[in-house]
């Protein structure tokens, strides 16, 4: 029986057509990769020329242990400042990150979320740890405090305004006036963005995750 000539033309068409479908099976099986677009970078949020912010830390959790950037080399972090306390700004910036973050897609890399506190008198870990609890915070949000002066070094690098002001109207004497942005960290704890807490959620979902694309991409 005589065998069927091969025909190379279209040998070649169907080996190239096999590769396009493996590449886009690639694509849509990928978590996060190069196939998926970069989300647009929304006002008010910056990306670049953050080399200056940021530094090592060395504090307490809210469980009472010290803790390094080491501890967070795993995956990103998201930093807020701010203090259990805080009457109404921090408790309403913390929603919004948990809004922020239930917004983002469903394959997207998690993260971690902390909260340092300005306030590291009244903030022990027994009272952080009763705050970040809360359900209306991020899943697994961890409360970093110290002694004034371990804090006082991690506020001076991540340049963070935070001045105690006496108010007699307040149950605990005083407050803290403090700035009000948030700082997205890599896993090198390297400055990826920073960006306020005004932001939408859907605004800041699209933040972190330009950043994260930005930073793979680099």
């Amino acid at each position: 029986m005589r065998q069927k000539p091969i025909d190379s033309a279209g040998s070649a068409s169907h080996r190239a057509a096999m590769r396009l479908r493996s590449l886009a099976l690639v694509c849509a099986a990928a978590l996060v990769g190069a196939c998926a677009p970069t989300p647009p970078l929304p006002a008010r949020c910056a990306v670049g020329n953050l080399e200056r912010v940021g530094g090592p830390i060395a504090l307490t959790d809210e469980q009472g242990r010290a803790v390094t950037e080491a501890d967070f080399a795993d995956r990103p972090t998201l930093l807020y400042f701010g203090f259990a306390n805080c009457p109404d700004v921090c408790p309403t910036a913390l929603q919004v990150m948990r809004a922020a973050l239930d917004a983002r897609p469903a394959n997207a890399p998690p993260i971690h979320t902390a909260m340092v506190t300005v306030d590291p008198e009244r903030d022990t870990p027994a009272v952080l740890s009763q705050y970040v609890a809360s359900e209306a915070f991020p899943e697994g949000l961890r409360g970093l405090g110290g002694t004034p002066e371990q804090v006082r070094a991690v506020t001076a690098k991540f340049a963070v305004y935070a001045q105690r002001r006496e108010d007699p109207g307040s149950a605990a004497g005083y407050v803290v006036d403090h700035s009000r942005n948030l700082y997205l960290m890599d896993r090198q704890w390297r400055m990826a963005a920073i960006f306020p807490d005004s932001l939408a959620p859907a605004e800041m979902a699209a933040c972190i995750d330009h950043a994260l694309a930005k930073r793979r991409q680099s």
